[in-house]
């Protein structure tokens, strides 16, 4: 689908700074196991695991919002 040079395996486990993984567990596009993988190269991430799909609606649920307002409030 998409055709870049950009590794995210290669780049994630360098970053310093908060980074959170929002993934939906029935992801018909992006499997879930991607973003499973992507912690486990960064274990300072924090990965929430949603319930639904790609374009089920995860921006709707509590914990989506929750997560990012934990994140961005640790900004501070």
């Amino acid at each position: 689908m998409v055709r870049n040079s950009l590794r995210t395996d290669e780049a994630l486990p360098l970053l310093k700074c908060p980074i959170l993984l929002l993934a939906g567990r029935q992801d018909e596009i992006v499997p879930f196991s991607h973003a499973q993988s992507l912690h486990a190269q960064n274990p300072s991430s924090t990965l929430v695991e949603l319930d639904g799909g790609h374009n089920s609606g995860l921006s709707q649920q509590v914990e989506y919002w929750a997560a990012i307002d934990v994140v961005l409030g640790g900004l501070r």
